[in-house]
């Protein structure tokens, strides 16, 4: 018989700096890239390989939060003493799936983008871009 699991979004832990994050948007709430290959690759006019570890281990995340989080207001603080401080401020990143194995973590992160303003009838989301890097980071794309 096949293993049966189940994955629940709201033990889906997300921490930046001293917030745990709540107020997750309605469907796809957060999303994590690497922002370049881990290894590049030239390929000689002879067809010889040779590849190279390439150094940046930066990670882009886009979060994104119900307009009524309170978490926009902490993300907006965190971010403002960012820019006060020159940049003096990074905070840690830290992303669990409680229901599933996935972790994953940074100990020097920013907000690279706050969050778009926008009203509108209803509630809408704001989206907030983190770039995180890493000494390397963990990272550990499980499953459920």
């Amino acid at each position: 018989m096949g293993r049966s699991v189940t994955y629940n979004p709201s033990e889906v832990d997300i921490i930046y700096g001293p917030v745990k994050v709540d107020g997750y948007a309605e469907g796809e709430f957060i999303t994590g890239s690497q922002e370049e290959e881990t290894f590049l690759k030239v390929v000689g006019s002879n067809g010889e390989f040779c590849w190279s570890h390439n150094a940046n281990d930066s990670t882009i995340w886009t979060l994104k939060l119900i307009q009524s989080s309170a978490s926009n207001a902490l993300l907006s603080a965190l971010h403002s003493l960012d820019i006060q401080t020159r940049g003096r401020s990074p905070q840690t990143l830290y992303v669990k799936d409680r229901s599933g194995t996935t972790l994953w973590a940074s100990p020097t992160a920013r907000i690279i983008k706050p969050a778009d303003i926008s009203f509108d009838k209803q509630a809408k989301n704001r989206e907030w871009t983190i770039c995180a890097v890493g000494q390397p980071p963990t990272n550990l794309i499980g499953g459920n």
